[in-house]
């Protein structure tokens, strides 16, 4: 869907020259989402790439070439997210709008040439998030509340809502309605919890504009844990 490449297989697209053009796809399993090699210049945007037995988005290229990776959700790659890694000269690569999470090694990672991550959620990648990159703006860490799994659209209060550098959402899902099924995440509209116990599982966050309305007899029961991993304590609830 919305693929242009020298070849795909296995769910991977490979490219050896020219550029790699990748758009509205979804790539699952293979050992690599994305292989660009030799002097392949990459564009790749609006893209699931899932459960890959290496890297979500492999570089290993040579010269001065360029690549664009916007809005892809990146996750469960046994490997890197993104693994910049040339076989020689030095690429420039720009992470825009992009979520990666859940990778066996970094979020992204890069030994040579420059690699730019702006507006992106790295999070729980097994061996850090970013290694080697320059960080600009909007880059933060945070689960961000998909659906399911296997299925990467954003549920209602996940913080990679109107986290793009237009402000608009992250990833390559967007969301569409789904509900997020327990009380955790960024409250992007009104909330009001009427009496009885609610379990707060993750940070809870009230945005400018939102508001939380407790009814009398309302009470917040945090969890042992937070299930969002992010905030000042990443082990604790936190409510802000």
């Amino acid at each position: 869907r919305g693929l242009a490449t020298d070849r795909v297989s296995s769910g991977s697209a490979y490219g050896t020259g020219g550029v790699l053009t990748l758009a509205a796809s979804e790539l699952v399993g293979g050992t690599y989402g994305v292989y660009a090699t030799g002097g392949t210049a990459l564009d790749a945007s609006d893209t699931v790439i899932r459960g890959t037995t290496n890297h979500g988005v492999y570089l290993y290229t040579t010269g001065a070439v360029s690549a664009t990776l916007a809005h892809l959700t990146v996750v469960d790659a046994a490997g890197s997210g993104s693994h910049v890694a040339p076989q020689s000269g030095s690429p420039v690569v720009d992470v825009t709008n992009c979520i990666l999470t859940g990778n066996g090694n970094y979020g992204v990672y890069r030994s040579a040439g420059t690699t730019t991550v702006s507006f992106t959620d790295a999070w729980d990648n097994a061996f850090g998030n970013l290694q080697g990159v320059t960080q600009g703006a909007g880059v933060f860490a945070a689960t961000p509340l998909y659906v399911a799994p296997a299925d990467v659209e954003l549920t209602s209060r996940s913080p990679a809502r109107y986290a793009g550098d237009d402000g608009l959402d992250i990833g390559a899902r967007p969301y569409l309605g789904a509900p997020t099924p327990t009380l955790q995440g960024w409250l992007w509209e009104d909330l009001a919890l009427p009496a009885g116990l609610h379990s707060v599982v993750g940070d809870l966050v009230v945005p400018p504009g939102s508001t939380l309305t407790l009814a009398p007899g309302a009470t917040l029961a945090a969890a042992a844990s937070d299930g969002m991993a992010t905030g000042d304590d990443t082990g604790r609830v936190e409510i802000d």
